[in-house]
């Protein structure tokens, strides 16, 4: 994701030649802070209130240049690196920045982090450092920049290292923190940033218009809002950590975490989980599984069941993962768990078995095709039915059933009196992708699903709103111009009923149940065929089976093809 300081302002143009006014950046957030006062002021901190004040009475230039170090990486900056055209006077603008404690240059007092102020300089920077304070060369000619960085710290004094910097002052960004966690309220997320707006304004993207008056706040209270800040944090510090790839240190590292971090918000919730499976994924890949079955033990969110019993097998630990198989049999909450589940217990009770998903395919009609085609299989599947069933067909697995999802439900997914809208730039209510979504919104949702009794209206509707909204953003549909012709042959087949149950299907768990359709469309003038194809080497997974399986109880026609070559 670009930062605002890496958009720069002479540039920021589209293919239309839009250009931002020069200070873009400062209005933007001027914005933010209307809308953080309007919409958080009762869950801002003392010190975030005061910081907001403080901004405000800053001259415009001392508020650019504050904004520009707010959004470059890291917390220290070297001043000779500042080039911002549009700032009349850097140096006064960040004396006054200094004066009234939003900067400082840095002092004796961040010996802790002098490390990060030496990485500031590149190599070349840290050998004349090391010849000023006359270091021997043999000590660190073949040392590189990290190594250099930790032997200049062990041979000159810290008192003396900070002296070097009066030339070249580097500076700290003050009210860091407050700056982050207002930002944070804003976006909901540390993967956005100012760049939306820029994104917005030069059109590179469509938006729905969202009433700013109906956006609700993100956050019930401090405690969501620390908390997923927070979760969202340790999220990336536990990343860098396992990209160094001990799994002994990384174990010590998160096991100590998560014994110390207590009741957390349903909010931030969906995180805590995922940083849950990552790590304890990454223990097993180190072969490290007794730490990662207690780390899965965090989280029954899956794949953290189907995990846990496969370890617990290893360890002959059978009447454990017995009772997690039943306990998934009970209430599975994907299709992954559910087919797992039923054929691991078959496994655990020694009968004889083979896998729902092979079974299945197993079972399924096999065609020749060319060999030919066996880098562009499901081309070779559309082929042969076009020239030996004489039928049409176009290429349509996920697309399709997201694309007719995204257009049918779009006034309900789009509803800010919904209360799933937090900020203007959100490309979807923040439960789209959850239970709630059908929960929250199901009498809306089952008065939408009336217009399938007509098949005009129904198309009718999708072809306003696909004209309507064509490019805009939304997290189902992929637009391309062949869209509308497609769902309509689409739906011009399909009987209305099945295609309730499907889209049920979907708005209950939308995160799982919007992959997994089948790759073709297949039709002549009397019939229609789904077709999900498997070439010699490919298998089927289990949300492709959930799929199949309700396509065949509901009435809709499909069907597995195992492809092998001539």
């Amino acid at each position: 994701m670009s930062t605002l300081a890496e958009v720069e302002f002479f540039t920021v143009v589209d293919e239309d030649k839009k250009v931002l006014p020069e200070k873009y950046y400062h209005t933007y957030y001027h914005d933010l802070l209307a809308f953080i006062e309007s919409k958080y002021q009762h869950l801002l901190s003392t010190a975030e209130k005061r910081f907001i004040v403080e901004f405000k009475k800053l001259d415009t230039d001392s508020q650019c240049l504050y904004l520009r170090l707010q959004n470059r990486k890291g917390k220290f900056f070297r001043f000779s690196k500042f080039s911002y055209p549009e700032i009349l006077d850097i140096r006064k603008s960040l004396q006054i920045l200094i004066k009234k404690g939003f900067s400082a240059v840095v002092d004796i007092e961040i010996y802790e982090e002098i490390a990060h102020v030496l990485n500031l300089y590149n190599r070349n920077e840290l050998v004349e450092l090391a010849q000023f304070f006359e270091i021997p060369k043999a000590g660190f000619s073949k040392l590189k920049k990290l190594e250099l960085v930790n032997f200049l710290l062990k041979q000159i004094p810290l008192e003396e290292l900070i002296s070097c910097f009066q030339d070249d002052p580097v500076i700290v960004q003050k009210y860091a923190e407050e700056a982050q966690m207002i930002q944070f309220l804003y976006f909901g997320t540390t993967n956005l940033d100012m760049s939306q707006f820029v994104i917005r304004d030069l059109g590179n993207m469509r938006f729905e218009a969202i009433n700013e008056e109906l956006l609700s706040a993100g956050f019930e209270s401090r405690k969501d809002a620390e908390d997923k800040l927070m979760l969202s944090l340790a999220y990336k510090f536990f990343r860098e950590v396992r990209q160094e790839g001990d799994g002994e240190d990384f174990y010590n590292l998160i096991s100590c975490w998560l014994e110390n971090t207590h009741e957390i918000s349903s909010t931030a919730q969906p995180l805590y989980d995922r940083l849950i499976l990552r790590s304890a994924r990454f223990l097993e890949q180190q072969r490290l599984f007794e730490e990662a079955l207690q780390i899965y033990a965090y989280t029954n969110k899956a794949p953290s069941r189907e995990r846990r019993i496969r370890i617990l097998h290893k360890r002959g630990e059978v009447e454990a993962a017995l009772s997690l198989c039943n306990a998934i049999i009970e209430c599975p909450e994907n299709a992954d768990e559910k087919y797992f589940a039923k054929d691991f217990l078959t496994k655990l009770e020694g009968k004889k078995f083979i896998k729902s998903t092979r079974r299945f395919q197993k079972q399924s009609e096999t065609i020749t095709i060319s060999s030919s085609w066996q880098y562009q299989v499901e081309m070779g599947v559309l082929d042969y039915y076009m020239n030996e069933k004489q039928m049409q067909g176009f290429f349509s697995e996920n697309f399709l059933w997201r694309a007719l999802f995204g257009l049918f439900f779009w006034d309900i997914i789009f509803d800010e009196a919904a209360t799933g809208f937090h900020n203007p730039f959100q490309r979807s209510p923040d439960d789209l992708f959850t239970s709630d979504f059908l929960i929250g919104r199901k009498a809306a949702i089952e008065e939408k699903l009336s217009l399938l009794k007509n098949k005009k209206q129904l198309f009718e509707q999708l072809t306003n709103t696909y004209n309507e909204k064509y490019g805009m953003a939304n997290p189902v549909i992929s637009w391309f111009e062949d869209l509308l012709p497609m769902l309509q042959i689409f739906i011009s087949k399909v009987d209305t009923k099945a295609l309730r149950e499907v889209l049920i299907s979907m708005c209950e768990n939308l995160r799982d149940n919007s992959r997994g359709f089948p790759d073709l469309f297949i039709w002549d003038a009397d019939t229609y065929l789904f077709v999900e194809v498997k070439s010699p080497n490919d298998t089927l997974s289990a949300q492709q089976l959930h799929w199949l399986e309700l396509f065949n109880e509901v009435g809709i026609n499909a069907q597995l093809m195992n492809v092998q070559w001539k």
